[in-house]
C-alpha cells in the first residue's frame, strides 16, 4: 500500500513516486495529499483509491474530480489522531500488511517527528512500513532481532530514470540510546557498539554489501539516501 502526504509531489512526479505508485495495490491520500497529487498530476492517470482525513485541507475542486473518478473519499474527526494515523487506519483494514509513506520528509521538522512517530506507533500492525520522499527513506529497526536489509545501490543504476537505494546510510537512535548494536554489510561496521544522542551515532556510513544485516538491543531508525 502507499500512503501520500500533504507534501510536495514534483511535476512531473519524479521515478521514485512512479515505482512507489506502480507497485501499490492501495493507494491512500492523507486529507491535502490529494491536493498534491492533482496538482503534480494535472488530475490524470493517477487516481488514489481512498481520500481519508478530517479533510479540513482538501479542495473542493480535488474532492470533485477524484469522487467523479471512483475515489472513496471519508471523512474521520478524531483529534486525537493525525492524517497520517488515519491513513494507515484505512490501510490496516483493508488487510495490508505492507506501507510505504510518501512526502514524510523535507517539510516541518514536527511533522517529521510526527512520521517516525508512526513507525514506532504502528511497527506491531505492519510488516514493514516504509518513510520516503525523493531523496531519503527510513525504517524503524525493532529491538532484539537479527535484521537484513536489502537496498538497491544508487551506484550500480545505470538507467537514471530507476530510482535506488544507498549507498549512504544511518543508524540513529532516535527514542532510547541503543546499547549494543552489531553490523555487516556496511564500510564501518559497528560491533556491539554503544550508540546514543551525544555519544557515537552512525551517520554518513555507506552501504558496500548486497545484504546489511543489524543486530540491536534497542530500537533503531535505518536510514538511507534514495
Amino acid at each position: 500500500a502507499l500512503v501520500i502526504l500533504n507534501s510536495p509531489i514534483r511535476q512531473p512526479p519524479s521515478p521514485l513516486f512512479d515505482a512507489l505508485w506502480k507497485n501499490a495495490a492501495y493507494r491512500v491520500c492523507a486529507d491535502g495529499g490529494a491536493n498534491r497529487l492533482h496538482k503534480a498530476t494535472r488530475g490524470k492517470d493517477y487516481v488514489p483509491s481512498l481520500i481519508r482525513g478530517d479533510l479540513d485541507s482538501l479542495d473542493d475542486h480535488v474532492r470533485d474530480h477524484y469522487r467523479q473518478l471512483g475515489c472513496v473519499i471519508e471523512r474521520e474527526s478524531d483529534q486525537n489522531s493525525n492524517d497520517l494515523d488515519k491513513a494507515l487506519t484505512a490501510v490496516e483494514r483493508e488487510g495490508y500488511k505492507s506501507c510505504c509513506v510518501y512526502g514524510a520528509f523535507g517539510g516541518r521538522f514536527d511533522q517529521e517527528m510526527g512520521c517516525f512517530q508512526a513507525l514506532y506507533k504502528w511497527d506491531s500492525r505492519f510488516d514493514e512500513l516504509w518513510l520516503y520522499d525523493d531523496q531519503t527513506c527510513a525504517i524503524l529497526l525493532p529491538a532484539d532481532q537479527n535484521h537484513e536489509i536489502y537496498l538497491v545501490h544508487s551506484k550500480e543504476i545505470t538507467d537514471p530514470t530507476v530510482p535506488g537505494e544507498g549507498p549512504t546510510c544511518g543508524l540513529i537512535p532516535l527514542s532510547v540510546p541503543c546499547d549494543s548494536v552489531s553490523t555487516t554489510g556496511l564500510q564501518w561496521n559497528l560491533e556491539n557498539q554503544h550508540t546514543a544522542f551525544g555519544g557515537l551515532v552512525s551517520t554518513s556510513n555507506r552501504v558496500v554489501e548486497d545484504k546489511v544485516t543489524v543486530r540491536n538491543s534497542h530500537p533503531l531508525i535505518f536510514t538511507a539516501e534514495v
